[in-house]
This record gives structure tokens, C-alpha cells and sequence, in this order.
């Protein structure tokens, strides 16, 4: 063997040397093998993909480029004017009162004074209050923050305040103005962080609203609002751990109740005036009768009055006897979804279906101003029976007597009996009654004749009109103007 390798040794180091190469050329065809087949791959998906770009109308080409820019151009700028109404109901309010602040002694950068923007007063701000170890710390902070920093505060405040007073049911006055205000921008409001102030919160606001429904028929159970049945309101503290970290959720819970009987409330109005010759009916509001008297406009206000027969309150928290303090918790909360918070509610409410239907455009036009209610569902209960009234008169018209009260009774008709003349014992009598009975006949028949041909005469006319100008066209038999009682379950979206 040793003499085999002495013998043969370069022929085993070409051999040696030949098994390597052979090996790496085999793992470097395997390495290029697998980035081929990737290549491939990656190639043919690519021709997938223009494929698909090529059917899709318009096609990504080079002639549909600038018109597809131009697109997403007019795309951006309507979904920056969609933005504007997904704003905090106060925010724009808050963003004035901000920008009519003047500093006493304002930042500079750079040789230029800096604006004071909201980003940085609400920075400075929470800065500010969060140094205050108590809230009789923060309080202290917040006098010499708002009176050192800035030298027209109060002017400002009031300012603002009345243009607040518009936007909102809640008692607001100087003093606390700057902290509504401010919790539409981000900045918590927590009430001084004391439970009794929350209930008066509560209980001032309660009073508000049952004011504003004057004349308005409610339960004293309905204006709890989804809360409780006690009026005051102390009943919200009883399921909350730690009620300071649920008072900016209950506070804008209640300014959601305030806004909506607001609503109710204006919706039980309207207001008739004549504009380009023709009636128009508007929801009453005290803009709209100042626009109209001060355009010397005739108008007439007319009442179509909406009652809150069963409250308004989170459906999460419906029934008074659930005494699962979760359901109350999680429904004060709200939902998250995406950037809002989402409070799902109830409001039962009774009265003509013209005025429910306005009040249901209402929530519906409330985007306007930053108020986004979504109708979920709408269940309708009439209160009296149209088809029994259309029943009654047609059996009073036709000699019927029944014993029909309402639907789902049984129907008793009974005609009425027809009273007969006794004939007469004498002969002349009895000719003198027939001849007057064939004289009112044949008058009868004459007038019947002349009676048909006149409607006869009428159906022609009537068919050679319009359909929207036909007599009861467009008419309700059943429903119109008649009181009805709706519940409704609707949505509020709001900023977090």
C-alpha cells in the first residue's frame, strides 16, 4: 500500500484535487440553481402584477400619470374638508380663544417672537400643572399661569363666553369657561377632582334640561338619563372605582344629553314663511327668527310638539334594575374605534311622525357642528289606529253598526234596520203614497244620471293630468299627523 501511494502520489493529488473542485462546482451550481428559480419566480410575479395593472381601469401608464396625480390631489383636499366636521364640538372655539391671548413676555427663536399655537399651550401647560404635587398646588400654579403669563385672560373670557353659551346646555360662566374650553383641545377636565362637585355637575346640569323642557311631558325616571333613578345624580359614584378617572367621560356623556334634547326641544317648533313664492317650514331656532325679522320676512311659528315618554340614556346601561356596575362603567367609557370614542344610546320619544322625522334630520345634519350622531335603527309604535279610523268612517258612512273598538277585535256589523212606513188602511192613502214613492224615484233617477255624467266629466280631466297633480297624490292615509311614539338607537362619534 505505502508502495502503491510512493508509486502513484501525484496521481492521488489530482485525484484529491479533482473530488474538491467537483464538489464546490456542485454546491455552486445548487447556490445559482436556487437564485435562478427565485429570479423566475420573482419575474413571473412581476408579469402578474403588470398584467393586472394593465386591466385595471385607468391603467398606471405613462398618459394616465399626470391625470391619476391630479386625482389624488382632489381626493386629499376632499378629505381634508370630510375632516373638519371630526372635530371636538368646542375645538374651533377653543383654538380662538387660544389665538386672542397675548403673552407678557413671548418666546423668541431666532430674533422672531414664537405665536402661541395650541401644540405649545397645551405643552406648556400640562407642564405646569403637572409640578403641583395637590390639586391646591395646581390651582395656585394655574392663577399665576394665566395671570402672569398672559395680560388680556379675563378680557378674553369675556369674549368668548357668549358665543360659548351657544354651543353648549351646560351652566358655564367666567370662571369655568377656560376648562371647557380646554377639554376640547386634550387637556382632562377633572372638576377640582372631587366627587361632590361632580354631583353638582350633575345636578345643575339636570336642572337645566328639565328647564328647557318646559311644557315637554317626561317621566321623572326619564331624566335621570341612563344614571340612575335618583335625580341627583349621586348614584354614578356608587359603580366607579375611582370616579376622578371617569369624570371627562361623564362629563361629555352629559354634554351628548344636553345637546340632543336641545335638539328635541327646537325640533317641537317650526317656523312657515313664504320664500320665492312658495311655503317653506324650517325647525324653529332663534338664528333663523332673527334672520327672518331682520329681513322684515312674514313668518308664523307653528308648535309640533315632541315628548320624551321613555328618557335618553346609553343602551349599555338601559335597565335600572341591572345591578352589574360593569354595564354602567363600560358604557360611560365608550367604545374606542380607531381615533374616536363611541357612545351607543337610546332616546324614546312621542309625537307626530312629521315632527320625529325632523328630529331624526337633526341628528342627522348635527355633523355641521361637530356633532356626529349615526341613526342605528328606528322602531315606530303608533299610538292611535289609522286603518280603524278609516274602518270606522267608512262603516258610519255605510249605515253599519259595529262594536270595533281597535285593531285585533272582532268586527260585529249589524244593519241598521230600515224603518217601513205602515201602509195606510185606506185605498186613497195608499195611491197617493205609491205615486209620491214613483215621483221621488224618477226624480232620483234623473239626478243620478246627471250626477254621473258630472263625475264622468271629472275622471277625463283627472286623467289628462300630471300624476303629481292627481288628487291624493302623495296623500298618508294611515299615519299622517297622527301622534306616534319612536325609539331610537344612535351612535355618537367623538375625538379621543
Amino acid at each position: 500500500m505505502n508502495r502503491f501511494t510512493r508509486n502513484n502520489l501525484l496521481l492521488i493529488i489530482v485525484i484529491a484535487f479533482s473530488c474538491v473542485a467537483a464538489t464546490g462546482l456542485l454546491v455552486f451550481s445548487l447556490i445559482k440553481y436556487v437564485s435562478m428559480t427565485k429570479c423566475i419566480a420573482e419575474v413571473q410575479a412581476k408579469k402578474e402584477e403588470v398584467r393586472k395593472l394593465s386591466n385595471e381601469n385607468p391603467s398606471p401608464t405613462a398618459a394616465n400619470k399626470e391625470p391619476l396625480q391630479k386625482n389624488t390631489v382632489l381626493y386629499n383636499a376632499a378629505a381634508d374638508k370630510l375632516a373638519v366636521y371630526f372635530r371636538h364640538p368646542m375645538q374651533k372655539l377653543a383654538e380662538e380663544f387660544i389665538s386672542k391671548l397675548k403673552e407678557t413676555n413671548p418666546p423668541k427663536e431666532d430674533g422672531k417672537v414664537q405665536v402661541l399655537t395650541v401644540e405649545r399651550f397645551k405643552r406648556e401647560f400640562e407642564e405646569m400643572w403637572s409640578k403641583g404635587q395637590s390639586y391646591v398646588n395646581k390651582k395656585f400654579d394655574y392663577q399665576g399661569f394665566r395671570e402672569q403669563r398672559f395680560s388680556n385672560w379675563n378680557q378674553v373670557v369675556k369674549e368668548i363666553l357668549p358665543k360659548a353659551k351657544l354651543l353648549t346646555m351646560e351652566p358655564i360662566n367666567e370662571e369655568n369657561l377656560p376648562e371647557v374650553l380646554f377639554a376640547h383641545i386634550g387637556i382632562p377636565r377633572v372638576l377640582e377632582e372631587n366627587p361632590d362637585n361632580m354631583a353638582k355637575f350633575i345636578k345643575d346640569y339636570q336642572n337645566v334640561l328639565v328647564n328647557l323642557m318646559t311644557g315637554v311631558k317626561f317621566d321623572v325616571t326619564a331624566v335621570s338619563f341612563g344614571f340612575g333613578n335618583e335625580i341627583s345624580g349621586t348614584s354614578i359614584f356608587t359603580v366607579f372605582n375611582n370616579p376622578r378617572d371617569h369624570f371627562p367621560n361623564v362629563i361629555r356623556v352629559w354634554n351628548i344629553y344636553g345637546d340632543v334634547i336641545k335638539r328635541m326641544v327646537e325640533c317641537s317648533k317650526k317656523v312657515v314663511y313664504v320664500e320665492k313664492g312658495r311655503n317653506v317650514i324650517k325647525p324653529w331656532s332663534s338664528e333663523l327668527v332673527s334672520q327672518l325679522t331682520g329681513s322684515k320676512t312674514p313668518f308664523s311659528e307653528i308648535d309640533d310638539k315632541i315628548d320624551l315618554f321613555g328618557g335618553l340614556c346609553l343602551r349599555g346601561a338601559m335597565d335600572p334594575k341591572n345591578t352589574n356596575p360593569d354595564a354602567l362603567r363600560n358604557a360611560v367609557a365608550g367604545e374606542e374605534d380607531g381615533p374616536f370614542k363611541v357612545f351607543r344610546m337610546r332616546i324614546s320619544v312621542s309625537g307626530t311622525l312629521a315632527g320625529i322625522r325632523t328630529f331624526v334630520r337633526s341628528l342627522d345634519a348635527a355633523y355641521k357642528v361637530n356633532q356626529i350622531y349615526v341613526i342605528r335603527s328606528i322602531a315606530l309604535y303608533a299610538e292611535q289606529d289609522g286603518a280603524f279610523e278609516i274602518f270606522r268612517r267608512h262603516a258610519e258612512q255605510s249605515g253599519i253598526k259595529t262594536n270595533l273598538t281597535g285593531a285585533g277585535q272582532e268586527v260585529a256589523p249589524q244593519k241598521e234596520q230600515q224603518s217601513v212606513q205602515r201602509r195606510g188602511r185606506g185605498r186613497g192613502r195608499g195611491r197617493v203614497a205609491n205615486m209620491e214613492s214613483a215621483a221621488n224615484e224618477e226624480t232620483s233617477r234623473v239626478d243620478a244620471a246627471k250626477l254621473e255624467e258630472i263625475r264622468r266629466q271629472e275622471e277625463e280631466a283627472i286623467k289628462n293630468l300630471p300624476y303629481y297633480d292627481r288628487p291624493g297624490y302623495g296623500d298618508v292615509l294611515i299615519g299622517d299627523s297622527k301622534n306616534c311614539r319612536a325609539v331610537i338607537d344612535f351612535d355618537v362619534f367623538q375625538l379621543k
